[in-house]
């Protein structure tokens, strides 16, 4: 039935990461248009949490670093919700790999979005085949990607379950035992990340998706154990 992967890239394999990196506080989401290809996502959500008026400092300076940006060749505003703008966007030239991966394993982008430390993607395979030619593709043209959860359409779909990567594992692992999960907590991200040996945006990251990948587990869509209408205490 095919697989989904969810996946974290570093903000300068895509377009438009330069400019959020620049500006921190702002949400971008992508809106994948089908098929995929090199003109894929003209349009984009960005996002200002902080405010309630799209009027916004930081989202003014995203727009001029965006018309720096090579692989941009103009940026149109469609409309404004409250704190945030919709974009369309004009792709200068064919060169967009990790676009160019997912196409080449027969893959979907379902979901982009990214901060100022990094895109979180959603992708859609036909099968581990395919994921495997796509991760080939990313080795060789060295896109770094961290797989953060996969499952089948068929899990998905039942809410089945989801699995810890192993850096996810590792990460939740070290932070409990080094008491970072306590209160008052005995150690901090930096320590966490100074003993797995990786920066503190990654591990918080990894430490992130992993508590929500035990939160699914527990508590499935669909599952009355979650359902606090009955107004029960339970303390």
């Amino acid at each position: 039935m095919g697989t989904i992967v969810d996946l974290s890239l570093e903000l300068d394999a895509l377009p438009l990461g330069g400019a959020l990196a620049a500006t921190e506080g702002l949400e971008l989401e992508l809106e994948p248009v089908v098929p995929i290809g090199p003109r894929t996502c003209p349009f984009f959500w960005l996002f200002d949490r902080s405010l309630r008026t799209s009027r916004s400092d930081r989202i003014e300076t995203f727009e001029r670093h965006v018309e720096d940006t090579e692989k941009v060749d103009d940026l149109v505003r469609i409309g404004d919700v409250e704190n945030g703008v919709l974009y369309r966007v004009g792709w200068s030239g064919d060169e967009l790999p990790f676009v160019d991966g997912v196409v080449a394993a027969d893959g979907a982008i379902l979901e982009a979005t990214a901060t100022s430390t990094e895109w979180t993607v959603r992708l859609r395979f036909g099968g581990p085949t395919r994921i495997a030619t796509f991760q080939q593709f990313c080795r060789k043209h060295d896109i770094k990607i961290e797989l953060n959860r996969v499952v089948g359409l068929e899990h998905e779909r039942s809410a089945a379950p989801a699995t810890l990567t192993s850096g996810q594992a590792e990460a939740l692992l070290m932070a409990a035992r080094m008491g970072y999960f306590d209160r008052p907590r005995t150690t901090t991200l930096e320590e966490v990340a100074a003993s797995l040996d990786v920066t503190p945006q990654a591990v918080g990251g990894r430490i992130r998706r992993g508590l929500s990948n035990l939160v699914t587990d527990a508590l499935p869509v669909g599952d009355d154990r979650g359902d606090t209408r009955s107004g029960r205490d339970d303390h």
